[in-house]
């Protein structure tokens, strides 16, 4: 991922979540059976993305229900510990 100007702070929250998220998925691992994943849904057709592209046609965008239905399908199909799944446009 490229850092944007004016976009640090949001960036550096999103880097150290993922940090987060796959240091515990190892701790855990051996004790339990929860799983841990990373999903970046992407562009996204949400009131937050409308309000920081104003000018974007929020028609070009996926909607929520399609994360959704993706993160239903990565949950579903007992994907592996540590995935990552990075939706398309």
């Amino acid at each position: 991922t490229q850092p944007r100007p004016y976009w640090g702070a949001y960036g550096a929250s999103k880097a150290a979540l993922e940090v987060l998220v796959r240091a515990y998925g190892q701790e855990v691992r051996n004790v339990t059976k929860v799983r841990t994943h990373l999903v970046n849904p992407g562009p996204t057709r949400t009131a937050m993305r409308a309000r920081a592209y104003p000018g974007e046609d929020p028609a070009t965008l996926k909607t929520p229900d399609v994360v959704g239905q993706a993160i239903l399908d990565l949950i579903v199909a007992d994907t592996p510990d540590g995935h990552r799944l990075d939706l398309p446009r």
